[in-house]
């Protein structure tokens, strides 16, 4: 009985082995192998004032801000994705934001929008008019994730 017993721990111990151990994992950034995640959340105000318009070749209005966002690093750019968010009463609608809007008969469409490179960011504005309205004061929230 001893020797089916010991047998028996030792078939258990065999089993339980799961061979050599493998490489060590890589050195370098926090999150780069997906067993850490980092985050930063960055509140940007676009003042109606700090607008600025521009016409594209085929003559479209649109209306656009930049801002120089240091936290956005090469390695986030590489590595990490950005998302961005239209805050609105107190809700956040991620961007791309289209809505559809209606006066007196007259209709167009609101898209808000972004574009990101290392170390900047722009919001861009364009009414389905192209009318020379520029946009209220915006409020965005910016993630970063790496």
């Amino acid at each position: 009985m001893r020797k089916a017993i010991l047998l028996f721990f030792v078939a258990v111990l065999a089993a339980a082995c799961e061979g050599p151990m493998g490489p060590p994992g890589r050195d370098g950034e926090p999150g780069l192998d997906g067993a850490n995640t980092n985050w930063k959340i960055i509140d940007i105000d676009v003042l109606s004032r700090q607008w600025q318009v521009d016409i594209d070749a085929n003559g479209n209005r649109f209306y656009f801000a930049q801002f120089n966002v240091p936290e956005l690093t090469q390695f986030i750019y590489d590595n990490g994705t950005v998302l961005a968010y239209y805050e609105l009463n107190g809700v956040q609608q991620p961007l791309p934001y289209t809505r559809h809007n209606g006066d007196n008969g007259y209709y167009w469409t609101r898209t808000i929008d972004f574009e990101f490179t290392t170390k900047s960011m722009t919001f861009y504005v364009t009414d389905s008019d192209f009318a020379d309205d520029p946009p209220p004061t915006i409020y965005f929230r910016v993630v970063l994730l790496w």
